[in-house]
């Protein structure tokens, strides 16, 4: 029931729905489990945490150096687009240069070089160590396997994506047969220690690892590690996955280590093969560049359906999407800040075009939210059908909804899983919404020839504070090869003379979007209205909105902003300047505020006996006891009282000997011994529980 090791590890979550949808398509390492595997996870109480730990992994959301370095360059392409001059374009920018440091892992553009390594197992051990070897290496960085494209090599499939821009160069080394059996590691909480043997062993054999650190800082960008035996389970330990690299303490020839792929050699129930098949690996290789997954890891949080799978970052399907080589530095769109003007596209599975539409803001170009439209073509590089993957739905343009914004630690407030609103949203053009219930894309969500996006059509150009953006595509033409359409903003709303924000609930200043605020507590809302010279409008018309219209969480004056929280939850609100006749002037940035019983339980620690502080170990003697103690905070952070800790460990009775009430551990015989901290809620289920202390018996 405790056993709640991190794993870190890549999980891919989809809906059953989205399996039965595409029941002819084979299986691939990223393909979500089965319903039989969901019932089996569920039945056996496994499948709340198998979900949780896709969260925890944290590759729903993009990397934040990444995404910082997009404003950047997006806001120069902004003013540029607007006609202004180099000079005049560094005058008005804060930072005109993007941030030099590189702080992800593989680098997307230039010819970094990634070690590979292998590893075999006494109980799992590979017959062909040499062709093995040879037929990794050349799907990996050689022309690969003709019969898999477009996902033939991955260097192929990458150097078509990014227009050359990345040629991905590695080395594959010598099968490494481990020196245990292949559960002998399961008891880790990562694949470092197998890692760690690894690494020793090449070192010891003369193999300088120190040329993979391709930019020279210290650090080793990246790298693979692919291993034998069967997968375990989704979201298991042997499962494949991208992280980060944990042990700061541990170097290679003098490097720290950073972001690695661990996956199977070959699967042939995931893979439909005996032998090595790189679709894994090319969507691993997206989280390595700093991509996030764009495919809905929980349905019941959010928004729904991802991108309709339609992307190698969702359903491992095609190519990567506009946005993503904006991201990555692969094209430069066309900016369209006002005005307008009529834009020819070439497949953005063969050419870096693509364009971008959004009024802009004074100060903030793009305001982190604009439109992105590309031309997705058929049977055209990356986008074409395969043994694993069938072609894209149709041909025409695809555009995209895209809401950048950052909070005030740099990382982006939008993902596809968990917020109010996705960071990257396809506009389904046949207005049936149905990616948003589970469904896959489609050939109705395709723009031809006859379709238009604006402010009134379905779906509609507004932001996603509802403002009238006035953006507006229409026209599109197919001639040949190309496809183009009319890009126009022609009726925005007049919001330039007007700003509004709210401010912080708590401290009166502006926040960053967020806010925590503990229930069954008076509060009045208070927004700051100033004019194009900051200066504060007096007398404004101010009236406040959430998206909890039934007040089931907060009760609310529209009026005054007076609100007065029920119970616990999370609420967004909005505030809208209105003219004298009710019409609204200008809106305000969202704010989301959770509401939280601040007796309540939310995070439990366990506390080192000795030092005063854990970090997860400690070493106990046969036959001494030791009392564990906790500290036990609420959602804000805040200490409580750690008199309802109840204790728990599966190696009591054998390894240690511990009083689930008072968490006193006497040490039995040596081993190892996990140890847990919870509270009950009273009804037999478990409010909150601690990571593991590990405790060694000597």
């Amino acid at each position: 029931m405790f056993s709640l090791l991190k794993r870190r590890r890549s999980i891919y979550l989809w809906m059953c729905l989205f399996i039965l949808l595409w029941p002819a398509i084979p299986a691939s390492a990223m393909q979500p489990p089965s319903t039989s595997m969901i019932e089996k996870y569920k039945a056996d109480g496994s499948y709340a945490k198998r979900v949780e730990r896709a969260r925890n992994i944290g590759d729903h959301k993009p990397s934040s150096a990444m995404m910082q370095k997009l404003r950047v360059k997006a806001e120069r392409l902004y003013w540029k687009a607007k006609g202004l001059s180099d000079a005049e374009i560094r005058s008005r920018m804060k930072s005109y240069d993007t941030p030099s440091s590189w702080q992800g892992g593989l680098p997307a553009i230039g010819s970094p070089r990634v070690p590979v390594l292998l590893v075999d197992f006494p109980d799992y051990p590979q017959a062909d160590k040499t062709g093995s070897r040879n037929d990794i290496a050349k799907k990996m960085f050689g022309n690969g396997d003709p019969s898999l494209y477009p996902y033939d090599s991955l260097h192929n499939y990458y150097q078509r994506s990014s227009y050359n821009k990345l040629d991905l160069q590695g080395d594959v080394m010598q099968w490494y047969t481990a020196k245990h059996q292949r559960s002998y590691y399961e008891q880790f909480d990562s694949m470092e220690p197998l890692i760690e043997e690894i690494f020793d062993y090449y070192t010891s054999q003369g193999i300088d690892f120190s040329k993979y650190d391709n930019d020279g800082d210290g650090v080793l960008d990246a790298f693979y590690v692919k291993w034998t035996g069967p997968d375990n389970g989704w979201s298991g330990f042997w499962w494949p996955y991208m992280t980060n690299w944990r042990d700061a303490s541990f170097e290679v020839n003098g490097k720290k280590l950073n972001t690695y792929v661990a996956s199977w050699y070959s699967n042939l129930e995931n893979d439909g093969s005996e032998q090595y098949v790189p679709l894994t690996d090319i969507h691993e290789t997206g989280h390595l560049m700093g991509l996030p997954d764009y495919y809905d890891y929980d349905s019941t949080k959010g928004p729904s359906g991802g991108v309709g799978g339609l992307d190698m970052m969702d359903y491992n399907w095609g190519d990567h999407n506009a946005f993503s080589k904006f991201v990555l530095g692969w094209l430069d769109p066309v900016v369209v800040p006002s005005g307008e003007q009529t834009i020819t596209l070439r497949p953005t599975s063969l050419y870096p075009d693509a364009a971008v539409i959004m009024p802009g803001a004074k100060d903030e170009p793009f305001g982190g939210e604009f439109y992105m439209v590309q031309y997705r073509k058929q049977s055209t590089g990356n986008d074409t059908k395969s043994l694993q993957k069938p072609d894209i739905p149709a041909s025409g343009m695809l555009i995209w909804h895209v809401d950048t914004r950052l909070d005030s630690s740099g990382e982006t407030i939008y993902d596809n899983s968990y917020t109010s609103h996705k960071l990257l949203r396809l506009m389904e053009a046949d207005g049936l919404e149905e990616i948003e219930q589970d469904a896959l894309a489609d050939a109705g969500d395709f723009y031809v020839t006859s379709e238009m996006f604006g402010p009134d059509t379905k779906p509609n150009s507004r932001s996603y504070t509802n403002q009238n953006t006035g953006v507006r595509v229409d026209d599109f033409g197919l001639s040949g090869t190309t496809m183009s359409a009319r890009f126009s903003i022609i009726t925005a709303s007049d919001t330039s003379s007007l700003h509004i924000a709210i401010a912080d609930p708590d401290s009166g200043n502006k926040p960053d979007g967020v806010a925590m605020i503990a229930y069954h507590k008076f509060l009045t809302l208070k927004a700051n209205v100033t004019d194009d010279n900051g200066n504060t409008v007096k007398g404004a018309k101010v009236r406040w909105k959430t998206d909890d219209p039934t007040q089931t969480i907060v009760k609310m004056d529209a009026n005054t902003g007076r609100i007065y929280s029920v119970q616990e939850g999370k609420v967004t609100f909005t505030a809208q300047v209105l003219d004298g006749v009710g019409d609204v002037l200008a809106v305000s940035d969202p704010l989301t505020v959770t509401f939280y019983n601040p007796n309540r339980p939310a995070r439990i620690e366990i506390v080192d006996p000795d030092k005063g502080a854990s970090d997860g170990m400690y070493r106990l003697n046969q036959k001494k006891s030791v009392t564990l103690k906790t500290k036990v905070y609420n959602a804000a952070g805040k200490t409580l009282s750690s008199s309802r800790v109840r204790w728990f460990s599966e190696e009591t009775g054998t390894v240690i000997q511990l009083d689930s009430r008072t968490g006193k551990v006497k040490g039995m015989s040596p081993g190892t011994a996990y140890v847990y901290a919870y509270i009950p809620d009273g009804n037999g289920e478990v409010l909150v529980n601690s990571e593991p202390l590990q405790i060694n018996v000597k």
